[in-house]
């Protein structure tokens, strides 16, 4: 075997030694510090993301509790206004019922509680035929308080 050749191990060795010693000072020179450059940059930029991502957490968590206070605020501002338009629609209704219970059907109501009180009075006359043994006062005093009752519901 000629690697084992004692004449020519020496020489090989060397060139070994030798090659092995340029690409080693040629990588040590040029792609090394190339390389330590990219990596250099690139730790860099990974700082300044990692940073970036950090602070775009506090940014989301930040916009997150503002558009929750804004949405907490309209929706008991928007519960304010709906209560108080309630509460306005409801006293405008019972005052214009009232108003116009008051004026327009002012003589409906009144006719309505007379013809109630005519009613009232002939079914009482009807009862009082029925049964005679009920004394005229009795039955006069029945009917001026049932008639007091339904001026005082008029009025």
């Amino acid at each position: 075997m000629p690697q084992l050749d004692k004449v020519t191990f020496l020489s090989q060795f060397f060139w070994l030694c030798a090659l092995f010693l340029g690409f080693y000072l040629a990588v040590l020179k040029n792609f090394l510090p190339k390389m330590s450059r990219v990596l250099k940059y690139r730790k860099k930029k990974l700082g300044q993301s990692d940073k970036g991502v950090g602070n775009t957490h506090k940014e989301n968590t930040l916009v997150r509790s503002s558009a929750n206070k804004v949405l907490e605020n309209g929706l008991k501002n928007s519960k304010d206004l709906f209560k108080q338009n309630s509460q306005r629609t409801e006293k405008w209704m019972l005052e214009l019922i009232r108003n116009t219970n008051n004026t327009s059907f002012q003589k409906t109501n009144n006719t309505y509680l007379y013809s109630i009180g005519e009613r009232s009075i002939s079914y009482k006359l009807s009862v009082q035929g029925s049964f005679r043994d009920f004394s005229n006062t009795v039955f006069l005093s029945v009917l001026l308080n049932k008639m007091g009752d339904c001026k005082s519901i008029s009025n």
